[in-house]
């Protein structure tokens, strides 16, 4: 990879505001606004990317072969034939890691907070929010690229690939609790009884989000410049069947004959995108759709044990995803994939962790 001698540091910007207001004496409610904006972000770009005429697309359409056209690699093809067709013949492959990448954040929220008070404190918080950007990642991390590549799909139009980013979560709500469990009078009247129902607590969290965006993409270099992050043309009238279960984006079944909600250009003997042979780039636009809701409960339960006046015991059960939620990923976006449209992310499941210490 190279990078240009004037690739600038990467800057953000921060603004918020907020009003609090007390009510109650223990209530807290507070409203407010914060945003970023950041540029100069590092993004993966071509600095000779690769040409492909209509002449050469539509030689490639008719013989449904896409290697009927000179390859990219190299400066001449083997035995002297044409030149390579990138930008400058004379060279091949130039990744250039740029600071180019451009991205905005806003979000307005409400909090709720509850002192602690006769053993309770509690609060709430919502999220409102948008994030955008040109580039989400430029290094490959699988998480992230698996649901929108790193790199544009037309080199020459970084202004296309401006969207929801793989970040944004337009409405993510969290609550969270803790209480000292109250010991009445008469458990107090027995040594064993209060021995028994003396020092518990509890503690929870549960949170709420939208699922992750994601970007329909063909892995196969159909606009013939290079890269594998070619996108389809949208098909508003299309078919695009989510998950029968949840009727979200979990999984979805899309065809591939024309009659689908993306269209491209098909290799009729595999029934997959053909490579060169197209020279206008798709109109989809990039994190276009979005994957299953992320939701969860996180509760522990202490029990303190009073051994002498300096030594305690303290029982803890935690219980992560407590019931069991089922959190999956993103689907298979990859429009050339045998198993476009499934699943096969790792769901969260529950966590149990039992322990004890001896606190002084």
């Amino acid at each position: 990879m190279n990078a240009p001698e004037d690739l600038q540091a990467p800057t953000n910007a921060f603004w918020s505001f907020s009003i609090q207001r007390e009510f109650s004496r223990n209530y807290i409610l507070e409203i407010g606004y914060t945003g970023n904006r950041s540029w100069n972000g590092i993004r993966q770009g071509q600095g000779n990317p690769g040409i492909l005429t209509e002449a050469q697309a539509a030689q490639v359409r008719a013989s449904n072969n896409p290697n009927s056209i000179p390859a990219l690699p190299g400066v001449t093809q083997p035995g002297g034939g044409p030149p390579s067709r990138r930008l400058n013949p004379a060279w091949g492959s130039r990744v250039l890691i740029e600071s180019t990448a451009f991205g905005r954040y806003n979000a307005g929220y409400v909090k709720f907070d509850k002192r602690l008070s006769h053993g309770l404190s509690m609060g709430a918080n919502y999220t409102f929010s948008g994030n955008m950007s040109d580039n989400d990642e430029s290094l490959g991390v699988a998480a992230i690229t698996g649901s929108s590549p790193q790199i544009p799909q037309n080199f020459f139009d970084y202004r296309s690939e401006y969207s929801r980013s793989v970040f944004d979560r337009p409405h993510r709500l969290t609550t969270y609790w803790s209480y000292n469990i109250p010991v009445f009078q008469f458990m107090k009247s027995n040594a064993v009884t209060k021995r028994i129902f003396e020092g518990w607590s509890g503690t929870g969290f549960y949170e709420i989000q939208s699922g992750q965006p994601f970007t329909l993409f063909s892995n196969v270099d159909i606009y013939g410049t290079g890269g594998t992050a070619a996108r389809p043309d949208l098909n508003a009238g299309g078919i695009m069947t989510p998950d029968i279960v949840d009727g979200n984006f979990r999984t979805f079944t899309l065809p591939l004959n024309g009659t689908g909600r993306v269209t491209t250009q098909i290799n009729p003997a595999t029934g997959l995108p053909l490579a060169n042979s197209r020279t206008t780039f798709g109109n989809l636009g990039r994190n276009t759709f979005r994957g299953p809701i992320l939701q969860q409960w996180n509760l522990n339960v202490t029990k303190v044990v009073a051994i002498t006046e300096r030594f305690n015991l303290q029982l803890r059960a935690d219980f992560i995803n407590a019931f069991n939620m089922r959190n999956f990923g993103n689907p298979v976006a990859n429009i050339a994939s045998p198993i476009l449209g499934t699943n096969n992310t790792d769901p969260t499941t529950r966590t149990m962790l039992l322990s004890a210490k001896i606190r002084f």
